[in-house]
């Protein structure tokens, strides 16, 4: 076997692991409507970090301390936030096993419930487009399939973690929870664990767009095994190309 394909067949089992651990994808991309008025998000101002998000310090300045961010209420926290109708967003995934990693650029699109990624890795590029109960699937130059969308959300569809795996805590424990700072976004941060799986992943959930913006997934030994970065938010509507089918159709 070929180090390429043990690479590849090293990919496919760590992203059934992932993709167990966000049981959530199921779940639809909108979220509860439930919206408490007790809890205020401060305004972070200037305050930045920096370095491996993993190894941040733990220890938030001063003006966090206006809203104290726990294990305990962090789920009621997140559901104050709510994602825009429409936006575009480019992403950078990245699978490891060992010492080898498989990348790939997202380029994904959300118009309403209607949503269309582009995978790109190794030279090729995959489509899918959900829209109006149909998930279409297909590489460029390749036949394009249809498949009722059922319970999947965009994020499913597009490969990319979702936080709102907080929602279903069945197995899991939420080890630490933080209002903080990822790349100049000010986040509401929290780490779960999947006692099943042994894995534990960290979220960083921007508070102006209610958009995940970076999430890692690690073993138990610690070695990382996923991570989901953004690369940019555009909020704005896709035009209707983004949701063109290979055989001419809209899925508008």
């Amino acid at each position: 076997m070929d180090k390429k394909r043990g690479v590849k067949i090293a990919t496919v089992a760590v992203m059934a692991g992932i993709v167990l651990l966000f049981g959530a994808l199921i779940l639809s991309d909108t979220l509860r409507s439930r919206r408490g008025t007790s809890i205020v998000l401060p305004d972070a101002g200037e305050l930045t970090m920096t370095g491996d998000p993993q190894n941040r310090d733990e220890d938030a300045p001063a003006a966090y301390e206006e809203v104290s961010i726990e294990p305990d209420n962090v789920r009621a926290v997140l559901e104050t936030l709510s994602r825009p109708q429409s936006y575009v967003l480019r992403a950078m995934t990245e699978v490891f096993s060992g010492e080898d990693s498989l990348s790939a650029q997202v380029l994904h699109a959300v118009r309403g419930d209607a949503t269309a990624t582009v995978r790109y890795t190794e030279n090729r590029s995959e489509h899918t487009v959900r829209s109006r109960g149909v998930t279409y699937v297909w590489r460029d130059g390749g036949e394009l399939r249809e498949y009722a969308a059922g319970d999947y959300g965009g994020d499913a569809a597009a490969g990319l973690p979702t936080y709102e795996i907080l929602y279903d805590t069945a197995g899991r424990d939420i080890l630490s929870a933080a209002y903080r700072q990822y790349e100049g976004f000010s986040c509401v941060f929290f780490r779960v664990r999947d006692r099943g799986l042994a894995l534990t992943a960290d979220y960083y959930v921007d508070i102006d767009t209610g958009l995940l913006v970076y999430s890692e997934t690690r073993d138990a030994s610690g070695a990382v095994l996923y991570t989901m970065r953004i690369l940019s938010i555009v909020l704005d509507t896709p035009g209707d190309d983004a949701f063109a089918l290979p055989d001419g159709r809209s899925a508008l």
